[in-house]
């Protein structure tokens, strides 16, 4: 967390004192997601020659938790803070409903592992998804940062 912190405060530096978007915080959670299942399907593709090391996944589950620091808590504050008063548990009940049903369409494709596909090529579809979800997400964000945006004089 510091470590976000720290980047965020840099680059509200470099926005002329502007927040970075949260919309825009989530997208690079994202994009480290997408790099996780990169680096795990390279980690499956060395797995063909032998066995790999656990650090392969101590290195994936430390990058993960960087992509989780970026989408959890930045969309549930997101999510509150566009939530109309009166409107914030429901909203926040959505938010982790939402949560739900992410991790549910994940697990439709757990399946997929080493029964019908070997590691490298199951990791390469999740990054692939995940790239799509991203790119999918993108219109939405701008979106939000439109409506959010001080007005011009």
């Amino acid at each position: 967390t510091p470590v976000f912190n720290f980047i965020w405060n840099k680059a509200r530096q470099l926005r002329g004192g502007r927040e970075v978007p949260d919309t825009r915080k989530m997208l690079v959670g994202y994009g480290i997601v997408v790099g996780t299942s990169v680096v795990m399907a390279y980690a499956g593709w060395l797995a063909r020659t032998g066995t790999v090391s656990l650090w392969w996944v101590i290195l994936a589950t430390f990058i993960i938790t960087l992509a989780e620091l970026c989408i959890s808590p930045v969309g549930m504050e997101f999510a509150y803070r566009q939530a109309l008063p009166g409107t914030k548990s429901i909203v926040t009940a959505a938010f982790w409903m939402m949560v739900f049903v992410g991790d549910s369409v994940g697990l439709l494709f757990a399946p997929f592992y080493e029964k019908q596909l070997t590691p490298a090529p199951y990791f390469g579809l999740l990054a692939v998804l995940m790239t799509l979800t991203a790119l999918a997400f993108i219109p939405i964000s701008l979106k939000f940062e439109r409506e959010s945006a001080p007005a011009q004089a």
